[in-house]
């Protein structure tokens, strides 16, 4: 089931050779030993739910946690979950009991206590307590306090749900967890290609820089090129703290690893220039 993730995972590793896709800085594209069934099982029993049939065969084919979209996959042992033998209500109905409840809150009453906090303004902005959600397994952080869930219980086990630090939820209709990670790895993939391309169509670091966000959206070409070309960050340079005290240092260094690799262009092919009189002087 999640052959063709680990596919393109392993092709987007060749590629990030220095390891700039965000939640790989910390060099490792992988993930945590495989759950075997039994272990599994022993989830199920103490949660008291069987789990989805496509996070199961993550756990299972992939590994225990590990590489992913955002902040990556958590391990079974990190799983926030919220009730989840309690079927799932949606989106939704949460939305309308936030709405309901809400209306008959005091909100100058200082003494509600976050468990009974509702909150709406509009069918796009509103929350409701933790001790509401049921059905529900947060998988992959997001960040900021957002993350994606897991449907475990209700009508639609293994459905995808956004959720906000405030409880916010939306129903991700036909998107599953694989599908996700798909996402992201077709993204990524995507940019390296765009490098690839414009590092022989571009005449500088800069112009690299403005082609790349302009065609990905993205600030962080220079970074994707040097990946590409292999090339790791001066500590001195890219150390935390000073990044923008040193900003023109590193403009030049990019442009560096630019002109490096512009010029073993420029001498391959002069190279194979030369075979080929020589052969056809032959």
């Amino acid at each position: 089931m999640w052959e063709q993730v680990r596919d393109k995972l392993r092709r987007l590793e060749k590629l990030d050779k220095t390891r700039q896709v965000f939640g790989a800085s910390d060099g490792v594209y992988a993930f945590g030993p495989k759950v075997s069934p039994e272990g599994i099982e022993a989830w199920e029993t103490e949660v008291g739910v069987a789990m989805p049939d496509e996070l199961a065969a993550f756990y299972r084919e992939c590994g225990n946690g590990g590489i992913g979209p955002h902040y990556g996959m958590k391990s079974l042992s990190r799983l926030k979950l919220y009730r989840p033998a309690e079927p799932y209500p949606g989106a939704e109905a949460l939305r309308d009991l936030a709405k309901k409840r809400a209306a008959v809150l005091d909100e100058n009453d200082d003494d509600i206590d976050d468990d009974d906090y509702y909150f709406y303004d509009s069918d796009k902005n509103w929350c409701v307590p933790d001790n509401t959600l049921t059905g529900l397994a947060s998988v992959i952080e997001y960040g900021c306090g957002f993350d994606f869930c897991v449907v475990t219980s209700g009508e639609r086990p293994g459905a995808l749900v956004f959720k906000s630090i405030d409880n916010l939820c939306q129903d991700l209709q036909g998107t599953t967890l694989r599908d996700e990670y798909h996402y992201w790895l077709d993204d990524e993939l995507e940019r390296f290609a765009t490098i690839e391309k414009l590092l022989d169509t571009c005449r500088s670091s800069p112009e690299l820089a403005d082609a790349f966000k302009q065609e990905c959206g993205r600030s962080r070409g220079l970074d994707y090129m040097v990946s590409y070309l292999g090339a790791n960050k001066p500590p001195d340079l890219f150390g935390r703290g000073d990044y923008y005290t040193k900003r023109p240092q590193q403009d030049a260094w990019y442009e560096e690893q630019f002109a490096k690799y512009k010029g073993r262009r420029t001498s391959a092919s002069n190279l194979l220039g030369r075979l080929n009189r020589l052969f056809i002087g032959r």
